[in-house]
């Protein structure tokens, strides 16, 4: 699940003894204020920039380095990221990499986790290129193409604080059929250069990635941002939604709510097999379960972790209804710290949303309040929320059974066909 990471190191020893690391060599900096080494072999995907100390227009040392590993890459021979990568493999890779540059596990404290990427890679039914054409919006940013020689690979137009980056893996690495990477395949990723955000994601060194537990939380942020971005079926019946300029006119609308209103509506019109969206997030749950299943399982026992998982091991596909054992069954929102055997969404667990997450808690309101419950004090709001939530169960089981009565003789229900 992590990509590219950067680690920034202030212990002066430490800084000597990457300085003098055999295996690198000079290469452009970020900028004049640094002096660069990139691995011989690896390039940039392995890098040490220092941060130079200046006296009289010469260096005189090193304020601190900042180191650049890619664990996805290392697992793969620096080749490409274009399959699973699973949280103890990452585990593994970041310690490999560190004891290559010579870093004890005891000075891993000493590694401040700076920038961070964290993704999964899905394989889609439908043509990749319909979906990559489709994606306009994460939140209010728009997507764009950063870099014109690969049009199929998107990110929101935000600040360095977080982005949202978005592949298409098969088409990047359509010239290489060795790395046996399905052409349909898509990356979704998450970054952040702010350590801000990454404290949001209770990550603060090095130690911290080792930890096999703090994944979750990763994967508890994938499937909120999914939930942020709106995606267009363009090969579906033509509409207005196909329309970029429609969305654009929504945000720069004065009524506080409607580009979230009508993502919503848009979503909710669309037939099952016709809404990406969905398709896509059920395929990010499958993934983000089956990746986790294991790592996660494995903590609990003595058993050796190589037995249990290696690069030839792979695991069973979990379906996405087993997957909704610790989330709720309407949303799809983690409950993992609610009663064992919660279904629904509960009032503790929202109000833990509510602060600290805003956007998760509009979103919500705005689906399962009407007009007159946004009126409510926000105890009152968190009442309604959570019982709306319950009554869209409930009332797709009240419709079924008023149907019944209407239409059926109560003699007939009491028939079991078997073919």
């Amino acid at each position: 699940m992590i990509d590219n990471t950067k680690f920034l190191l202030d212990n002066r020893p430490i800084i000597e003894r990457l300085y003098c690391h055999p295996d690198f060599i000079v290469c452009k900096p970020q900028n004049n204020r640094y002096f660069s080494l990139s691995h011989k072999r690896y390039g940039v995907k392995l890098r040490l920039d220092f941060r130079t100390i200046m006296l009289k227009g010469a260096v005189i040392g090193y304020r601190h380095v900042e180191i650049n590993i890619s664990p996805h890459y290392h697992k793969n021979n620096y080749q490409h990221n274009g399959d699973d990568f699973t949280p103890l493999q990452a585990i593994k890779s970041i310690k490999d990499v560190l004891c290559y540059l010579n870093i004890k596990e005891s000075e891993y404290s000493y590694l401040k986790v700076v920038n961070l990427e964290f993704g999964v890679n899905i394989i889609l039914h439908d043509d990749i290129k319909n979906i990559m054409n489709g994606l306009y919006y994460h939140n209010k940013d728009q997507f764009i193409i950063p870099d014109e020689r690969y049009i199929y690979s998107k990110r929101s137009d935000t600040t360095k604080y977080k982005q949202i980056k978005v592949y298409a893996k098969g088409i990047q690495f359509a010239t290489n059929p060795g790395y046996r990477i399905d052409p349909n395949t898509l990356r979704f990723e998450v970054k952040s250069k702010e350590s801000k955000y990454i404290r949001t994601q209770k990550i603060y060194t090095a130690l911290d990635l080792l930890n096999v537990f703090k994944y979750e939380k990763f994967a508890d942020t994938l499937l909120l941002e999914w939930e942020r971005v709106l995606v267009i079926n363009l090969i579906s019946k033509t509409r207005k939604e196909h329309n970029s300029e429609y969305w654009s006119n929504l945000i720069t609308n004065e009524k506080r709510n409607i580009f979230r209103d009508n993502k919503i509506k848009y979503y909710d019109g669309l037939i099952r097999h016709d809404n990406i969206h969905l398709q896509v997030k059920l395929k990010l749950i499958d993934k983000i379960y089956q990746l986790l299943n294991n790592a996660i399982s494995t903590q609990k026992t003595t058993i050796n972790p190589g037995f249990l998982i290696n690069d030839t091991t792979s695991t069973k596909e979990i379906n996405v209804e087993n997957a909704y054992l610790h989330r709720c069954i309407i949303t799809g929102i983690d409950i993992s710290s609610q009663k064992k055997g919660s279904k629904f969404l509960r009032e503790t667990t929202l109000r833990d949303i509510k602060i600290n997450d805003s956007d998760l808690f509009q979103e919500l309101s705005s689906r399962y309040l009407t007009d007159h419950g946004k009126q409510q004090s926000d105890e009152r709001k968190i009442y309604l929320i959570c019982k709306n939530i319950r009554d869209v169960d409930s009332n797709k089981r009240n419709c079924r059974k008023s149907f019944e009565k209407r239409n059926y003789n109560a003699n007939q229900l009491q028939f079991c066909f078997r073919t």
